[in-house]
């Protein structure tokens, strides 16, 4: 018995076509993409901000307020007194402010913590652009106050120590 070839000839021409919509679909799916990804790839990158290096360091020994402290050496010491220091950088982003006086000042309490600061009990507050370090130095029974920008606070936190020259 002879078998019709109309119906073989239909199943391969609609199975022909299926697979060309399907490879049209998969075609477009790989061009949006490709589409995105060269989007991606054509944005110009922002130009890396220019903070400077925190790789040199010196050492600022205060005798007025009697401590002692380590700062990155792009900040300079725009004032120097008996009772304070300001040290800046050049575009005045980065800075820090040394105060020692027989007042104290309390800073807000909600956003301080207590710390240890050369054996001795610290305040350190904190907000988006600033931080205030308070304590009393034992020996000259003054109070230390110490603002400074945000990112200065941990090597502030660390190198700080009270002298007794």
């Amino acid at each position: 018995m002879k078998q019709k070839k109309g119906p073989i000839i239909l199943i391969i021409v609609l199975a022909v076509v299926m697979v060309f919509i399907l490879g049209f679909s998969y075609g477009k799916t790989i061009e949006s993409e490709n589409k995105a990804i060269a989007y991606l790839l054509s944005i110009t990158p922002s130009p890396p901000t220019s903070k400077p290096p925190f790789n040199n360091y010196l050492s600022l020994k205060h005798a007025g307020c009697k401590v002692e402290f380590l700062y990155p050496s792009y900040l300079k010491i725009k004032k120097e007194s008996s009772t304070e220091a300001v040290l800046e950088s050049d575009d005045l982003s980065q800075f820090i402010r040394l105060n020692c006086s027989d007042l104290k000042i309390s800073p807000p309490k909600e956003s301080s913590k207590s710390i240890v600061i050369s054996n001795q009990p610290a305040i350190l507050t904190t907000n988006k652009d600033l931080t205030i370090l308070t304590t009393k130095h034992q020996k000259t029974e003054k109070y230390i106050t110490a603002s400074m920008s945000v990112g200065l606070s941990p090597l502030i936190e660390k190198t700080f120590e009270f002298s007794s020259e």
